[in-house]
C-alpha cells in the first residue's frame, strides 16, 4: 500500500480510480476550479514537485496562502474560499493551460509526481539505485564498425 502522502487521505478521489482515470487520460476535463481544488488539495503538491513554472506558481500561491510555504504538508482541510483571488485565477489559468496536448491533471497528478517520474539521479541519491558512470562522448577510434557509427 502507498503512504498516505502519495494519494492522499482516504477519502482522496485518487484511491477511486473510476472516478481519475478519464481526467488522467485526458478524456474528462477540470474545468471546474472547486473540483480541480478537491483533487488538488490532498495530496498538496509541494513548490519543487514539478519543473514547469506555471504550477510551481500556482503551488507557492497557494501554500503562502495557508502558511505552509516551509512546510511539507499534505493533507489540507482548507476549502477553496481560503485561497487567495491570485491563487483562484492562478489555478484558473493552469485549468485553462494545455501543454504538449496534456492538461493540468494529466501533468500534475500524484501518480506522475509520486511513481511514474524517477529520475536516475532522484534513485542514486536515494540508494534505490547503484550510481553507474556514462560516457556521452562516443569515441570513433572505438568502434568496431565505423560506418554503424556514423548513421
Amino acid at each position: 500500500m502507498l503512504n498516505p502522502f502519495v494519494l492522499g487521505h482516504d477519502l482522496a478521489k485518487w484511491h477511486r480510480p473510476k472516478e481519475v482515470l478519464p481526467i488522467l487520460a485526458g478524456e474528462q476535463l477540470v474545468r471546474e476550479p472547486c473540483f480541480a481544488w478537491e483533487l488538488l488539495r490532498s495530496p498538496l503538491p509541494v513548490v519543487d514537485s514539478t519543473n514547469e513554472q506555471h504550477s510551481r506558481k500556482l503551488f507557492r500561491s497557494i501554500r503562502e496562502d495557508l502558511e505552509l510555504i516551509n512546510d511539507r504538508k499534505w493533507d489540507i482541510k482548507n476549502p477553496f474560499t481560503d485561497l487567495s483571488e491570485d491563487s483562484r485565477d492562478y489555478l484558473e489559468d493552469e485549468l485553462d493551460r494545455d501543454i504538449a496536448g496534456a492538461s493540468f491533471f494529466q501533468r500534475e497528478n500524484p501518480f506522475i509526481r509520486h511513481i511514474v517520474l524517477r529520475k536516475r539521479v532522484t534513485l542514486e541519491d536515494a540508494n534505490l539505485l547503484p550510481r553507474i558512470g556514462v560516457d556521452v562522448h562516443l569515441d570513433r577510434d572505438l568502434a568496431k564498425e565505423e560506418h554503424k557509427f556514423n548513421s
